[in-house]
């Protein structure tokens, strides 16, 4: 994807990847068309969610450097969305993930176990999760998902998840989109929620 890559390569060179990973839908439009004007997306989170109107909370890239340790301990996004039965998590892949790719990991029906107590550990640097978050029990028997590229995943955010070291090359890379019931008219964008960003001031005009 030559727009995602012109993307990293600047975040890269800026050292602002640590900030722009997140939230970037609100000030990309390639990446705001493809997610919150995306048709499919949307009418599987109001089917999961079995509401009418749903509203993007926050989206994140998950980018693994091939034979990287980089990981996702065991966590449940609805620990600080605090979201619950009320939120979902849309993993859409921009690359084939395979086994040795380091995939999603799920725990069978865990979002029946409700919100499970974790411990933050800021020690390990290979862990993507901003607080180095974890379940702190012995590691359960998961259902991995692996996806090929431009396929969705989508799980309830109190489900139980982790993501393995990459083995493999080249890099893979995906969007995540954490999405939320509304019971008002849905917004398209949460704009408050983002910084100004001077990349929008590079390479050629992109539409709306």
């Amino acid at each position: 994807m030559p727009k995602y890559e012109s993307f990293r390569r600047y975040c890269e060179e800026k050292q602002l990847w640590s900030e722009y990973r997140f939230k970037s839908h609100v000030f990309l439009p390639w990446l705001h068309n493809l997610l919150v004007k995306n048709e499919r997306l949307q009418e599987m989170s109001r089917e999961l969610l079995c509401t009418d109107h749903t509203v993007i909370w926050s989206t994140d890239w998950c980018v693994k450097p091939r034979s990287s340790p980089q990981h996702f301990t065991w966590h449940q996004d609805s620990t600080y969305s605090k979201f619950g039965l009320n939120g979902c998590t849309l993993w859409l892949a921009f690359s084939h993930v395979k086994a040795s790719s380091g995939p999603i990991l799920y725990r069978r029906f865990s979002q029946r176990m409700g919100q499970l107590k974790h411990v933050e550990d800021a020690s390990d640097s290979s862990n993507l999760l901003a607080f180095g978050q974890y379940i702190p029990e012995d590691e359960p028997t998961p259902l991995i998902l692996g996806c090929l590229e431009g396929l969705c995943v989508c799980v309830c955010v109190i489900s139980t998840g982790a993501m393995q070291p990459y083995t493999s090359s080249p890099e893979h890379y995906c969007a995540i989109c954490s999405v939320y019931e509304v019971t008002v008219k849905p917004l398209s964008l949460i704009a408050s929620m983002a910084p100004l960003n001077p990349y929008l001031k590079l390479g050629p005009k992109a539409k709306p």
